[in-house]
C-alpha cells in the first residue's frame, strides 16, 4: 500500500518510536493522524484517535498476546473548548489493527498536554521508561512501564548534578539502564 500521504508535503511525518521494525509516525500540525508502518511490507496503518487530546507514549510487543500495542496517554473527557487548561488523563492501550483502547487504572496527574506530554522513551528488558513523563514531572523518578503485565511503578534516577541546565536522556550500556546528561 501507499503511504496515506507524502512524507514531504506541509504536514510531513515524525518518527516517535518503533518496536520489531515497526515504526510509529505522527502527521499533521494541529489534528494529529497517528500512524505505523511496516517497512519490510510496505503497509501503513491509520490509528483509530479517541476524541479530545492524545499522546502516544509508547510502541510495544506484549509477549504474552504475541500482539503489538500502543500505550497513550488521553484527556478523560472531550471537552475541546478547554484545550490548554489542566485536567486528568489516563493511559490506554490499543492493539494494532483494533478500532478500540483499553484504559489502564486510575486517571494519571492533572496534565497539561502542550508542556508535559511525554517524551523519549527507552524500551530495556521487557518495560518501557521515562525521564519526562507527567507521572514523573518535576521528581527524581523514571516511570516504568511493565509491558506483559501493563502497570506502571516508579523507580529512582541518579540525581542530576545541575538539575535546571542538564539534558538527561536514558540509554542502555552493555545491559545497564544509565542516565546520561549534558550540559
Amino acid at each position: 500500500k501507499v503511504p496515506p500521504s507524502d512524507p514531504y508535503d506541509e504536514d510531513g511525518l515524525g518518527l516517535l518510536g518503533s518496536c520489531d521494525g515497526l515504526l510509529l509516525f505522527e502527521r499533521g500540525r494541529y489534528g494529529f493522524t497517528f500512524l505505523v508502518c511496516n517497512p519490510v511490507s510496505r503497509r501503513w496503518l491509520i490509528l483509530p484517535r479517541p476524541a479530545g487530546m492524545m499522546r502516544p507514549c509508547g510502541l510495544y510487543l506484549h509477549r504474552p498476546s504475541g500482539e503489538h500495542r500502543l500505550l497513550y496517554l488521553a484527556n478523560d473527557d472531550d471537552d475541546e473548548t478547554a484545550a490548554a487548561a489542566r485536567r486528568t488523563a489516563s493511559h490506554y492501550v490499543l492493539p494494532l489493527g483494533a478500532s478500540r483502547a483499553r484504559r489502564l487504572g486510575p486517571a494519571a496527574t492533572v496534565v497539561q498536554f502542550y508542556t508535559l506530554i511525554p517524551e523519549a522513551y527507552l524500551s530495556y528488558r521487557g518495560n518501557l521508561h521515562w525521564l519526562r513523563h507527567p507521572d514523573v514531572y518535576d521528581t527524581d523518578k523514571i516511570l516504568a512501564f511493565d509491558t506483559a503485565s501493563e502497570t506502571f511503578r516508579h523507580i529512582s534516577r541518579p540525581p542530576l548534578a545541575d538539575p535546571y541546565n542538564e539534558q538527561p536522556f536514558l540509554l542502555e550500556t552493555d545491559g545497564v539502564l544509565t542516565v546520561a546528561a549534558v550540559l
